[in-house]
């Protein structure tokens, strides 16, 4: 029982060091994007954040993960002016959407202080995705002569039915045809 004792206040000693030197949570809330959100490749998006309990602060960090809310992180932005430090003060930040489709993004945000310093995740995943290319059939970003093939295999002429879902990609005008319509855009999209 002494033995057990012992352990079991080394335990909350531990805990209580891990918890005095890693960020904590709660002292600022990341408004958006909180999870759920579909973010395009290039495209803007606002970071929003605000302050719950005001700190001494000195600036905010940034970061998104691919792999959800265990990371690894990488940078968004670094050292971005503090700003207002006052309860409930909103700040932003507009992120570029990096080309990292994933469908198990975080972000969090990191309210730096003179002391210690408190963190915001988002409270589940977002989602990146690849701006689609009309007429890459195969997904890997350019219309080429592997397209052609496959947009071959698609055609189906005027008024040729539901289109499959492998040949969404060559139906330029939406009208449930792979035909010679489609053909005139596929080759103005044509790349190599």
């Amino acid at each position: 029982m002494r033995l057990q004792s012992f352990c079991m206040n080394i335990v909350t000693t531990i805990g209580v060091l891990f918890v005095l030197a890693a960020p904590s949570e709660g002292h600022v809330i990341l408004d958006d994007p909180n999870g759920g959100e579909v973010l395009q490749v290039g495209s803007q998006f606002t970071i929003t954040w605000r302050i719950q309990i005001s700190h001494n602060l000195q600036n905010w960090d940034l970061w998104y993960s691919t792999t959800g809310a265990g990371g690894p992180w990488i940078n968004i932005a670094q050292n971005l002016p503090a700003g207002s430090g006052a309860v409930n003060s909103v700040h932003t930040f507009n992120w570029t959407i990096p080309d990292a489709p994933s469908t198990q993004v975080r972000v969090r945000v990191r309210m730096d202080n003179s002391a210690t310093d408190y963190l915001d995740i988002s409270n589940a995943n977002l989602t990146i995705e690849a701006v689609a290319v009309p007429g890459d059939g195969d997904g890997d970003g350019d219309v080429d002569l592997l397209d052609f093939d496959a947009f071959l295999d698609c055609e189906t002429g005027p008024g040729g039915g539901a289109v499959p879902a492998q040949c969404q990609a060559f139906d330029f005008d939406g009208d449930n045809a792979v035909d010679f319509r489609d053909f005139a855009e596929f080759q103005l999209s044509f790349t190599d």
